[in-house]
């Protein structure tokens, strides 16, 4: 894990640089190794300060991401370090994501919380946020179809359709047909 495909041991470049390594310099193996995982971590912290540069994540979907190249117990660290900083912030990430799903795009509540947890949320915590809005759960469906919907119901076809897109963003039929019911579309 701290060598390359040729067997060259791999040290972050400054903290190699810290240890005023010298070709040929002798080390003993605890040392090494020692040196070898503060390095992976440092590389690690790196790479997750890289990713968060780009955009916010949150902890589940940044480890999704560092675990590939890292073992678990660094992955670890560095998430704990992440959160330290202020970096990553759960809760947060999963207010906004909530938001999004559910204002933005119009998708239920309930398939809000998969989605989150799909994105690396813990499912505790994506239901919590979701629940915690205090939206009534008819308000961005009714929002969704008269933005969408309610001009292009024309035929019991259209009706067919719109419902099933609905389903589609986690609506229940039951949710779907007592919003449309408020509707004189038929």
């Amino acid at each position: 894990a701290f060598c390359d495909a040729a067997g060259n041991l791999l040290l972050q470049t400054e903290y190699a640089e810290e240890l005023f390594l010298k070709e040929g310099q002798e080390v003993d193996e605890e040392w090494l190794t020692e040196v070898c995982h503060e390095s992976a971590y440092r590389r690690c912290l790196s790479k997750g300060m890289w990713y968060l540069s780009r955009r916010s994540y949150c902890s589940g979907e940044i480890y999704r991401k560092l675990v590939s190249e890292y073992t678990d117990i660094v992955c670890y660290r560095v998430l704990s370090r992440l959160q330290e900083l202020g970096l990553i912030d759960d809760r947060a990430f999963a207010t906004r994501l909530a938001e999004q799903l559910i204002e933005e795009k119009g998708i239920s509540p309930r398939a809000a919380a998969l989605h989150m947890a799909a994105k690396g949320v813990d499912m505790d915590l994506a239901k919590e946020v979701v629940a915690q809005r205090e939206d009534d759960p008819s308000v961005p469906l009714k929002v969704l179809i008269e933005k969408k919907y309610i001009r292009s119901v024309k035929t019991e076809k259209d009706y067919k359709k719109a419902i099933a897109s609905l389903m589609r963003k986690g609506y229940t039929y039951g949710e779907i047909k007592a919003v449309f019911s408020e509707y004189d579309l038929h």
